[in-house]
């Protein structure tokens, strides 16, 4: 319920140290002074309005919704202080590989569900659905991401493919000599 908030997170702790990178500490202050007051004001309407495992799920929502808001608020406060930030390609990127992400997640899922129907419950049968839904999940989601049309990506993809020797079209020597030519050609 609150893995929204994971990328806001990580996006506030990152604008919260370029403020402290410009010896500026009041910033972050009023940063945090806007989710404190957001996840505050979440907490008290979720105890008073939900009851039972309903207000579990509104703290970590809570936490979470607070880091979206200081995120707006840092972005606004960079954008005050350095002009356009050029945030566009950004939240391209993460559209996309939020989209390979829940490819993943389903495939994941259906592996789960379907290890839960064959399998039963207990933990051993837990274990695999996770090892082998996870591990599922995650090669569903590489597959979508390099075939999204990503530069980060390529770029990772092209440096794993060199590490492992798979790739050597960047190799002018190589390419010059022939496939066959070792290191010293």
């Amino acid at each position: 319920a609150g893995a929204f908030g994971l990328l806001p997170f990580a996006v506030v702790m990152l604008q919260q140290r370029v403020f402290y990178a410009m010896r500026d500490a009041r910033t972050p202050t009023f940063i945090n002074v806007a989710m404190v007051a957001t996840k505050v004001s979440l907490v008290l309407a979720g105890s008073l309005l939900l009851h039972g495992r309903a207000v579990l799920i509104a703290l970590t929502v809570s936490t979470s919704t607070s880091y979206l808001v200081g995120c707006l608020v840092g972005h606004q406060l960079l954008r005050r202080r350095f002009g356009e930030l050029g945030f566009a390609p950004v939240l391209r990127t993460t559209g996309w590989i939020a989209a390979a992400s829940a490819g993943g997640g389903v495939a994941g899922l259906a592996v789960v569900l379907a290890g839960a129907a064959v399998l039963g419950d207990g933990r051993v049968a837990a274990l695999v659905e996770l090892l082998v839904g996870g591990a599922v999940g995650s090669a569903v989601l590489v597959l979508l991401a390099l075939r999204l049309p990503l530069p980060e990506v390529a770029q990772i993809a092209a440096a794993v493919r060199g590490r492992t020797g798979r790739d050597h079209g960047d190799d002018p020597a190589r390419t010059a000599a022939g496939p066959d030519a070792g290191p010293d050609a």
